[in-house]
């Protein structure tokens, strides 16, 4: 096998964009090569012959073998590096690479003890300082454009002045000299008096001349004020902005090189999430927009209506119609002021356009859509301003522009926080829950823009189409493929009958999972979701051909907490009540109902390998002392410290005791805890981790649970070590289960699937 120059620039490009991942599992290229490569490529043939080599040597692989055609996804960041520890790392932020070295700031343990704010140098990932805050607990984090200064916002824990004995919760910022390494102060007021630091933002300059200069929001969104750093001390300047209603968003913008302070607000006072009048009676569909020059201290002002509707696709007025009309929610700057970029939004739809930034506005006639329907979505311009950027929930979009004109688009298939590193066109998103940060060279060649013939947009489904929203058939999982793939015989010859049912039922095949029972040649249908007009489980024994249909008598929602081959346990959330059915032998029973209290909780335990249909239960919500009464020291040491992991008043925990083994449910079937002799793994709620079936939670082999729908992670069934993390960006799991000869992952959602093997030796 003769390698050549374009595998070796795969691999270099694949080295750079899993930095992150290989950080983590200690450079293990040829696991990476296997998961991350979309290509049948020389090198990934040769990373598999390796694999089968090292397979003798006790090490594990795990291979993408096949992808349905639209899972495949195509790595199109250029680098992903690691920045913080856990989950609450949340906040990052970044130099101006004009101005020096470009650094990162950001937390890591946020919450933690050990909580610390770390900068490094993001092109090395070398620490420039690490600063342990008075506070543990980290809300935001800034970073000066020349990446000598900091700031961060922490919860910091106050005596009431007005009770000793109370102690109060504030925020507080923190501005840090880094070459110093020490905290720069506030100035008293002149009344010789600490300047509360409680302010709602602090934002450095980014004008290079300016990196000194400080802008705060108060604590109450009604004034801006400029600072200047001097020495070792913040002073205020005279420059102040004092409003009487709420200051919506403030930010500095760069118009030809000069800062301003781009700043709006609603022109009454607003209630709710909705941003409704308080006074429906007495208000002015106005909103307020100000562009201040921080060297001059001149102001440009603009008026535009706080509610819109619509006429048609192009047009909108303003409307007193709160109830119906969308609100103002975010704005920008584009073109070095030359136009507005404006997002209404409301629960129902949205719109966002260009408006020229003249004098005199006639807001109908030159308000200018250019994207439908996107949602909530706060908005980015690139440091040359040719590209707006929309930072949506799951994805971003990013439109290429051309004076008002849209040339291009691009989605990725990216969630988290997204930046421009200022200046350029590189796009920074934070996954904050992977604590990965993800770079988009959006003029390199891995961006697949898609021309734009037209400039109106329509955003429909995730995806931006010309004209009028049109709705595509979409693919879908054929379940028969992955019956297939599970390699159970005879099955095909049943598919008629399966078809019948299903319509019977009135049940989309790709709204299905199914199980094998082998014991009995059976195959188990069940929907993947249960409501009330999916409230079954349907048996097939693939011998006798014999039917049988278990309709299952509840109300309203039900989830499933746990099911193995014969018993099905449903978590009832109407009437607050656990259910235990038997099925699959030709008619099915309800074996036990359990009602409760939401106020009590419910507390069950099934011995499964000695009478797995009996349910022993009581109240969740008690004391430690009366846990041990009713479940011995051993139980309620797990049971107390389970729910501290995603517990609410009203829950559910299900523990289950299988020889060796013991796990912890909650009433949505996320493992909380699991445990083999006296080894205890306790997992956070917040992750979602699932199993995808009985066999592998009590498997002796390994032990695989998909978190968050994201991301597969492999642990060690005895010691409960985690061994290996997959990320898989492809599609949200549904569903996963074993080939007959468990050498075979098939993982699917409504739409796709993936294969994945587990790689034997030679």
């Amino acid at each position: 096998m003769t390698l050549n120059w374009e595998d070796f620039d795969q691999l270099k490009q694949l080295l750079k964009q899993q930095q992150a991942w290989l950080d983590v599992h200690k450079n293990n290229v040829v696991q990476m090569i296997l998961w991350f490569s979309m290509s049948d490529s020389l090198i990934k043939q040769r990373a598999l012959q390796l694999a089968k080599e090292n397979v003798r040597n006790g090490e594990s692989y795990w291979s993408m073998s096949r992808c349905s055609t639209s899972a495949t996804t195509q790595y199109t960041y250029d680098a992903c590096k690691a920045y913080g520890k856990n989950r609450l790392d949340q906040s990052i932020s970044v130099s101006n690479p004009d101005f020096g070295d470009l650094r990162i700031i950001g937390t890591q343990n946020n919450y933690g003890e050990d909580c610390q704010i770390v900068i490094q140098d993001y092109q090395t990932s070398q620490t420039v300082l690490q600063i342990s805050p008075p506070s543990m607990h980290i809300g935001k984090v800034e970073i000066s454009a020349d990446g000598r200064t900091a700031a961060f916002k922490q919860l910091s824990r106050k005596v009431a002045h007005c009770n000793l004995s109370r102690i109060e919760l504030m925020d507080e910022w923190i501005v840090y000299d880094l070459d110093k390494n020490e905290e720069i102060s506030f100035a008293q007021n002149d009344q010789g008096e600490d300047v509360k630091t409680d302010f709602d933002s602090v934002q450095f300059c980014p004008a290079q001349s300016q990196t000194q200069v400080i802008m705060t929001l108060s604590g109450d969104s009604r004034e801006v004020r400029i600072w200047k750093i001097e020495g070792n001390c913040i002073r205020p300047t005279n420059k102040q902005i004092s409003r009487q209603y709420k200051i919506e968003y403030c930010g500095w913008v760069l118009v030809q090189d000069s800062a301003c302070v781009l700043l709006w607000w609603r022109k009454y006072r607003s209630q709710g999430g909705k941003s409704e009048p308080v006074d429906p009676q007495n208000w002015i569909n106005e909103c307020q927009i100000e562009m201040w020059n921080a060297q001059q201290w001149t102001c440009r002002s603009f008026k535009v209506p706080a509610f819109i509707h619509a006429k048609d696709e192009n047009r909108y007025f303003a409307t007193n119609d709160f109830q119906h009309g969308l609100p103002l929610r975010h704005i920008n700057i584009y073109r070095d002021a030359a136009y507005m970029i404006l997002s209404y939004t409301s629960s129902r739809s949205s719109t966002i356009g260009l408006l020229k930034m003249e004098k005199d506005i006639e807001f109908e006639k030159q308000f200018r859509p250019i994207l439908h329907d996107v949602g909530n979505v706060n908005i980015l311009v690139s440091g040359d301003q040719s590209m707006i950027a929309f930072d949506c929930y799951s994805k971003k979009l990013i439109l290429k522009m051309s004076g008002d004109q849209v040339q291009s688009r691009v989605e990725l298939d990216q969630s988290g926080r997204s930046m421009f590193i200022p200046g350029s066109n590189r796009l920074l998103i934070y996954d904050a829950p992977n604590v990965n940060v993800y770079e988009y060279n959006l003029q390199g060649d891995k961006i697949a823009w898609q021309d734009i013939s037209q400039t109106k947009l329509i955003f429909v489904g995730w995806s931006v189409d010309v004209g009028r929203p049109q709705r595509n058939p979409q693919t879908t999982v054929n379940i028969f493929d992955l019956i297939e793939f599970v390699g159970i015989e005879d099955c095909r010859k049943y598919r008629e009958l399966i078809n019948g049912i299903l319509e019977e039922e009135s049940t989309a095949k790709d709204w299905i999972r199914f199980r094998y029972r082998k014991k009995d040649n059976t195959l188990i249908l069940f929907p993947i979701y249960f409501s009330s007009k999916a409230r079954w489980i349907i048996t097939i024994n693939l011998t006798t051909g014999m039917k049988s249909v278990d309709r299952l008598t509840y109300s309203g929602y039900a989830g499933v907490v746990y099911v193995d081959d014969d018993y099905l346990y449903v978590w009832e959330d109407v009437r607050r009540s656990l259910k235990c059915y038997k099925f699959g032998d030709g008619e099915y029973q309800l074996l036990q109902n359990i009602d409760y209290q939401r106020k009590e909780g419910l507390m069950c335990k099934i011995m499964m390998n000695y009478n797995p249909h009996k349910i022993e239960h009581s109240p969740l919500e008690m004391e430690k002392e009366e846990l041990v009464d009713v479940w011995g020291e051993k139980d309620a040491e797990m049971i107390a410290i389970a729910p501290l992991t995603g517990h609410c008043n009203g829950s559910l925990l299900l523990l289950l005791e299988n020889g060796d083994h013991i796990a912890i449910l909650n009433q949505y079937g996320h493992l909380l805890m699991k445990r083999y002799k006296d080894n205890i793994k306790y997992f956070d709620d917040f992750d979602e981790n699932k199993f995808f079936d009985h066999e592998n939670l009590w498997s002796d082999k390994q032990l695989i649970l998909y978190e968050n729908g994201s991301s597969l992670n492999i642990y060690n069934p005895q010691t409960l070590q985690l061994q290996i993390t997959l990320p898989f960006p492809h599609f949200r799991i549904w569903d996963m289960q074993w080939n007959l000869q468990h050498s075979q992952l098939i993982i699917r959602s409504r739409k796709d699937y993936c294969l994945v093997t587990h790689v034997k030796k030679t």
